[in-house]
């Protein structure tokens, strides 16, 4: 019997296709299951999963395109309709889960239509090898695990555009342009591009022509159409090419009129260096073909050109339409490398071409071993596993904590909330950002905010170390930091907002409750301390936590179960009250660290707190003042078993360098390069007798 190798040949693509889709389904289930770890730790923090799931949940149930976290539709943030094709999918379960989910799948199979295109331009072996490379990319896995975003979804829809383009497919073309311009109206600007590429490809004039009509026109709708939801003059996101001009009118005349100071941004070092991080995971690849970057050439000069750092490119969703481009160049790299067949064996080019093309496998696990390398320098999956892995020993109670506030919240009310608490309080009408409040002014604008009327305020205190390293240093806003925390003592009094709860760092406030807890105090005089420092000897010098601050003393409080409610979850509780003297006034806000140590004076818990919870900082004490802070620390029992005798506190001072807010392994924005600088004498005090269970 003769084998029929046509047969054979048939048996082997189909096997490449089902072991591509084996690779796609286990990266689904990967980055499912780490989204959803991250999202139950509260590591969502950067407010976008929060607007998107309010925006889906409204528009889910008739209020469409509705958001409060700004205070205008969110067609006035983008031109996003493709959440009204998303939402029947949402709706079988209304949650920042769902969302997180279909990103990842939208992310994932992604790589289908990538297969598609490399096995059309090439072979399956090379489909299968882009497949890998597409999924292991540092990239594509960032954008998955930072926050949601509709960006990432035009991935798989300008994938599959070009892929009808290569096979002449004139009507789903036009189809899937057109899902992608739903995606986002940044997409217009690669719509448009497929005119230039038809061109070189000397296709019929409607290739030429309808791509850049369509682009053109939609972009031209969105920026008539979107400021009629903001009450912006303009398109909001020109503030990031401000340093040309305040409108799309002035951008583009001082685009043309100031020739060398656009050059000299647009290679700035940091673009460069940008740049060169972006395509050196492609082995420089692309650039065998460049033809096929001309799709992303309008989006990459938007970014050069815009106010973003390089980190928020490649670590964030904005690299999403580059990296269709990128993969396609490579794509037709790898197959122009791979068929050196013929031609002047002493060109070296020849030589080099007919190499590798001999030795597929070797340089197929060269790229994939690059590939790898950058996902576990760059990528999420390796800090993804630590932070699993190591979860039990970084307190996952104060996890359950915040879990168990959110749940004091009614699901039918308003609430003001901190970064990480927004999402998960996402499912509802009407929720505001604490930072919004804070701030005093709109996003990217002068405009005055005022926090609507809102039931509830769920505040995590340590939003207020992050203002502090966030806005001072931004010309934007700094002026608007100083204001911050009378801005929130305003929202506090004109709203007759009270403490419900405090737990630790967490606060939570009510119009429908009396006014009981008191957070800090501020005395005419010398208060009666139970352990005034020094009491029983005068003759002993004070005890200065900072240059223009004398630590008087301490005492415990009575702690009422009705108000500091524990859930059941292992803290003890050490309900202390802080007494403070000033000599001077205070200029700077100081911080508050507790840390505890053994009897052999091993440090085993330390936990950094804002001064007066951020609400009545340091530099509001005024001269020659007496201030009492009440806390009540949340300690875990899960310590390490060992004696401990003391308390201590220092009042430390932020220092900050160099890009001092980032985002962490697990795209989490966090502080960086920050230093907790200790501006006076420690404070010790003899761990409590009796604490509180």
């Amino acid at each position: 019997m003769w084998l029929n190798l046509d047969k054979v040949k048939k048996l082997i693509e189909q096997k490449t296709a089902l072991i591509a889709l084996i690779f796609i389904s286990l990266y689904v289930i990967f980055f499912i299951s780490i989204s959803i770890w991250k999202y139950h730790n509260f590591g969502y923090n950067a407010i976008d999963l929060g607007i998107f799931n309010q925006v889906f949940y409204n528009t889910s149930v008739g209020d469409l395109f509705s958001m409060t976290i700004h205070p205008h539709s969110y067609l006035g943030d983008h031109f996003g309709l493709i959440i009204l094709l998303l939402t029947p999918v949402y709706v079988l379960f209304r949650s920042p889960v769902t969302l997180l989910i279909l990103q990842t799948i939208a992310i994932g199979f992604s790589a289908w239509p990538l297969y598609l295109i490399a096995k059309k331009i090439a072979n399956n072996k090379i489909g299968l090898l882009m497949v890998v490379i597409f999924l292991l990319n540092p990239f594509v896995q960032n954008m998955n695990l930072f926050e949601f975003h509709l960006l990432p979804f035009a991935i798989f829809t300008l994938l599959f555009t070009f892929y009808f383009y290569l096979n002449n497919r004139f009507n789903m073309f036009l189809l899937f342009s057109l899902l992608s311009l739903l995606v986002r109206e940044d997409i217009s600007l690669v719509i448009i591009m497929f005119s230039f590429l038809a061109l070189f490809d000397k296709k019929d004039g409607k290739w030429i022509i309808t791509p850049a009509l369509l682009g053109v026109g939609w972009l031209a709708t969105v920026f008539w159409i979107v400021p009629l939801f903001n009450n912006y003059d303009s398109y909001k996101f020109v503030f990031y090419y401000s340093w040309l001009g305040g409108s799309i009118g002035e951008i583009t005349k001082n685009f043309f009129l100031r020739p060398l100071q656009v050059l000299s941004h647009l290679f700035s070092v940091q673009n460069i260096f940008m740049s060169l991080a972006l395509f050196l995971p492609f082995l420089l690849l692309p650039f065998l073909k460049p033809k096929y970057l001309l799709l992303s050439l309008l989006v990459f000069l938007q970014l050069l050109l815009g106010s973003f750092s390089g980190q928020l490119i490649l670590k964030t969703h904005y690299s999403a339409p580059l990296l269709v481009s990128i993969f396609i160049s490579t794509i037709y790299a790898l197959t122009y490398l791979f068929k050196a067949k013929n031609g002047d064996k002493s060109n070296w080019q020849f030589r080099v071409k007919r190499y590798i093309s001999k030795e597929l496998a070797l340089f197929s696990t060269i790229f994939i071993a690059v590939t790898i390398y950058g996902a576990t320098t760059f990528g999420p999956i390796v800090p993804a596993i630590q932070a699993v892995s190591s979860y039990q020993h970084n307190y996952p109670e104060f996890g359950q904590l915040k879990t168990d506030y959110i749940d004091l919240v009614p699901e039918n009310t308003s609430v003001t909330a901190s970064y990480d608490l927004l999402p998960h309080l996402s499912s509802r009408n009407e929720l505001y950002s604490l930072h919004y409040a804070f701030l005093g002014r709109k996003q990217y604008s002068n405009d005055l905010y005022t926090l609507p009327p809102t039931d509830f305020m769920l505040i995590d205190t340590k939003d207020f170390l992050t203002y502090q390293i966030q806005y001072p240093d931004n010309s934007f806003y700094q002026n608007a930091y100083s204001e911050g925390d009378n801005n929130i003592r305003s929202v506090m009094e004109k709203q007759g907002m009270n403490i419900y709860s405090v737990s630790d760092d967490l606060l939570l406030l009510s119009k429908n409750t009396e006014n009981n807890i008191e957070l800090y105090t501020k005395h005419s005089e010398k208060p009666n301390i139970d352990y005034e420092l020094n009491a029983e000897n005068k003759a002993n010098r004070n005890l200065m936590a900072a240059p223009e601050i004398i630590f008087n003393g301490w005492e415990f409080l009575p702690t009422n179960p009705d108000q500091h409610p524990t859930f059941n979850i292992p803290f003890s509780i050490i309900p202390i009250s802080l007494y403070w003297q000033t000599n001077n006034e205070i200029a700077e806000n100081y911080q508050l660290l507790l840390h505890i140590r053994d009897d052999e004076n091993n440090l085993v818990y330390e936990k950094y707190y804002p001064l007066g919870y951020g609400i009545f900082p340091s530099s509001e004490w005024g001269k020659d003042s007496y201030i009492q802070t009440n806390y009540w620390f949340f300690i875990p029992e899960t310590l390490p078993s060992t004696k401990i005798n003391t308390i201590s506190f220092d009042l430390v001072q932020l220092k900050k360098h160099h890009h001092y807010l980032g985002l962490d392994g697990l795209l989490t924005a966090t502080m960086k390069n920050v230093e907790y600088e200790s501006v006076g004498e420690t404070i010790q005090i003899p761990w409590p007798e009796k604490i509180i269970r």
